[in-house]
């Protein structure tokens, strides 16, 4: 073998060293640690998707208005992943005795029987979890809650501070270093830094079965 295809060698797998090294402290994972929630354990991340499960009763409109001065909004639920785990994590909380509330209102509304729920931030999917006997209300007596006990929505005044009717704020997860070893937490979104870590790995095989093909043509 020459002097100068070793040389190539040597340089090669030097270079794939360097690059598995710096794809393995690039990796990053969504969280919702960024989230001012009094409890930690009232926030869940759901595809890409932080909630948290605020504990103050208060009205829809005044719910509307607390999510956005903390840059978040009334709670859209896109389909049954987010609504079952909504459902989770506020059963966990009322078993735990760190729940103050048993409601949680969310951001849709029912317009009118016939036009269905118009959300705040729509997610497009037309998903719905009405309880039996939803919607009874419409309008500014139509304001979606979620209603863990039976395992979908009711409807109640927009207007009306219920005493049992906390709410959910929806924020989008924000990513955080992933340290070399560790694996993304159950419901998180692996970076783009991952799956360039994953072309990052194929690259370099592609490259050691090259340079073995051709040692063994050159020998």
């Amino acid at each position: 073998m020459s002097s100068t295809f070793k040389d190539f060698v040597f340089r090669t797998r030097s270079a794939m060293l360097l690059l598995l090294y710096s794809a393995t402290i690039v990796r990053t994972e969504l969280s919702c640690g960024h989230i001012d929630a009094y409890v930690k354990h009232q926030v869940v991340l759901v595809n890409a998707q932080c909630y948290h499960l605020a504990q103050d009763a208060v009205s829809w409109n005044d719910a509307v208005t607390r999510c956005r001065l903390n840059n978040g909004t009334l709670a859209s639920i896109p389909d049954l992943t987010v609504n079952t785990a909504l459902i989770k994590l506020s059963t966990n909380l009322d078993y735990s005795n760190l729940a103050n509330v048993s409601f949680y209102w969310i951001g849709g509304k029912v317009d009118s029987i016939v036009t269905g729920v118009t959300w705040l931030r729509d997610p497009g999917t037309g998903f719905v979890a009405f309880n039996d006997g939803e919607p009874q209300g419409s309008a500014e007596f139509g304001c979606l809650m979620l209603d863990p006990g039976a395992g979908g929505w009711a409807t109640d005044m927009c207007v009306a501070s219920l005493e049992l009717a906390g709410y959910i704020c929806e924020y989008p997860g924000k990513e955080r270093a992933l340290p070399a070893g560790d694996t993304p937490q159950p419901g998180s979104h692996a970076g783009a830094e991952s799956l360039m870590e994953a072309g990052v790995v194929c690259f370099c095989i592609t490259i050691a079965m090259i340079t073995r093909r051709l040692g063994e043509q050159l020998v």
